[in-house]
């Protein structure tokens, strides 16, 4: 295809604003020589404009947006150019004929001086049409005469099964998707698809009643949380899998990852269907079979008529899809939380035994250090002490000091108190942990990838095993578990030692090698421990933020 075929076709753009309807045309017979000019001027005749013609002289580009064009034998024009319209082309086109997304038929009495090119639709050539130039077909079928043969050269792409396949949508494409409406009522095939759009989201609304139920009552309650966590599992959906297909054990993982968002949205595109149905009906929620099933029908009517609309259609369609997603996920969530057990009290753990009272210290108050005045000491006497001091020539006792000693050591039993406390902290959750580890995981391939190395691969998995090992170390959390509230400590309460944190990731590396099992094993655990975390012998537990 030459450039100069595009550029014509570009000029769609620029001639849609002088696409006008006909108008009645009025004219007047010439004057005779000679005759006297008449008392009053007479009644101008009007010529009714031909169908699908445009108001312009002979020899003059014709171009139509959205709209069907002929030229009828006999007439004549430069370039003619249709964009989302059928033409049809029976006259003398001195210029070029460029069609797009349309269907052409191209009459036996056709002349096309210039060259002909038609993009997305089918082209039908009568015999005995002449075209002195190139023939160029591109994503549609081409009906030519046995004898046909154009001046240039012909050029036919996508031809066949292909551009059978693409006509028959392509009135879908030009008169909804372009218009912004998903839905067009005017073509019978879709509304086969409506029904069955109907069938199968009605069986998601009968045996999956009770996600449905939890999806309309999150939109319910936090629409526009909803909406927030369906546009951030959308951004994290790219990320999450590209970091997976990197990690070369996580393709695996990715089929699941997917399976999952496609069953969340369909579940949540059925939740915001019967959240739109009770809102109808002006019920918060539908307590019967009966009553959901009335909602959802409700609703799905509501959603195909909004469909049909242009431009609103399909920011409906957006909008309706990112909060299903959204709400059904928060869903997911709060069923999660709801089926895990709750941790054990202090009062049920072996840790739960009340420490001793801790002694005096004046000063400054410090944390876990004992503040009370301590109990007046009832004064003793010692007989023979005090009849020695009363001696005469006798040394006078040392006087006792007004001021105790200040810091008291604290017990080395409420140290060990004080450590296991930590291990009674609330268990950090699977997606807690998820969130961090996307977020490490980020962190190092971006360092990697400054760090131009060759072998990038090999050098991010050891950037992870080496970044993790130091920062248990150090901090015993990451960068990605500071942000997320998160700290790794023993069974026993003690702090991670460098041993702990490098038996804990070389362990973690065995975790991902089973299909990252070990880490999924975190959401059945009723201590939500992963492998390597029992290898350790450590807890992920959440704190407080600093």
């Amino acid at each position: 295809m030459k450039p100069r075929h595009l550029f014509i076709a570009l000029l769609l753009l620029l001639a849609g604003a002088a696409i006008a309807p006909a108008r009645a045309v009025a004219q007047t017979p010439p004057p005779v020589p000679g005759a006297p000019p008449p008392d009053t001027p007479p009644a101008p005749i009007l010529v009714e404009p031909r169908e699908n013609d445009f108001p312009f002289d002979d020899g003059q580009d014709r171009v139509r947006f959205g709209q069907d064009f002929t030229l009828r034998e006999g007439d004549s024009a430069n370039d003619v150019v249709v964009v989302m319209g059928n033409a049809t082309i029976e006259g003398h086109a001195r210029g070029d004929v460029v069609v797009i997304l349309g269907t052409v038929r191209i009459g036996s009495s056709a002349v096309v001086d210039g060259d002909f090119v038609a993009a997305g639709g089918s082209v039908r050539v009568a015999e005995g049409a002449q075209l002195h130039k190139d023939f160029v077909v591109v994503g549609g079928n081409a009906d030519l005469p046995p004898d046909f043969s154009p001046g240039g050269e012909q050029t036919i792409v996508g031809a066949g099964v292909f551009g059978a396949r693409f006509e028959r949508f392509l009135p879908w494409f030009t008169r909804g998707l372009l218009w912004g409406r998903p839905l067009v009522p005017g073509l019978p095939w879709m509304w086969i698809v409506v029904g069955l759009a109907f069938l199968c989201y009605l069986v998601i609304n009968q045996l999956a009643d009770g996600p449905v139920a939890g999806t309309s009552a999150t939109l319910m309650e936090r629409p526009l949380t909803a909406f927030g966590s369906g546009l951030l599992v959308l951004l994290l959906l790219g990320p999450v899998c590209l970091l997976l297909a990197i990690s070369i054990v996580g393709l695996a993982v990715i089929p699941f990852v997917v399976c999952a968002v496609i069953i969340a949205a369909l579940v949540g595109k059925v939740g915001v269907i019967r959240w739109l149905g009770l809102s109808a009906m002006r019920e918060s929620s539908a307590d019967s079979a009966l009553e959901a099933l009335l909602a959802f029908m409700v609703g799905f009517v509501i959603l195909a008529v909004a469909y049909m609309i242009p431009v609103l259609g399909l920011a409906t369609w957006a909008i309706a899809s990112v909060l299903g997603l959204g709400a059904a996920t928060l869903a997911f969530m709060g069923a999660y939380k709801r089926e895990q057990p709750v941790l054990g009290t202090a009062a049920a753990s072996p840790f739960s035994t009340a420490p001793p009272p801790l002694p005096h210290t004046y000063g400054a108050p410090a944390y876990g250090v004992n503040t009370a005045p301590p109990p007046p000491v009832p004064a003793t006497y010692n007989t023979d002490a005090a009849q020695s001091a009363s001696a005469p020539g006798a040394a006078a006792p040392p006087a006792a000091s007004a001021t105790p000693p200040i810091g008291f050591a604290i017990p080395a039993s409420h140290l060990a108190t004080t450590q296991a406390a930590t291990s009674l902290l609330p268990r950090a959750a699977f997606r807690e942990r998820l969130a961090a580890l996307v977020l490490d995981m980020i962190l190092v391939v971006i360092v990697v990838q400054l760090g131009d190395l060759l072998d990038s691969g090999r050098a991010t998995f050891l950037g992870m095993l080496v970044y993790h090992v130091g920062f248990w170390t150090w901090k015993q959390t990451t960068v990605g578990g500071m942000i997320c509230q998160l700290k790794i400590v023993r069974t026993d309460g003690a702090p991670m030692t460098f041993a702990d944190a490098l038996v804990r990731g070389l362990s973690a590396i065995f975790s991902v090698v089973v299909v990252f099992l070990g880490f999924l094993w975190i959401i059945r655990d009723p201590e939500r421990q992963a492998w390597h975390d029992k290898v350790a012998g450590t807890y992920v537990v959440k704190v407080a933020r600093a």
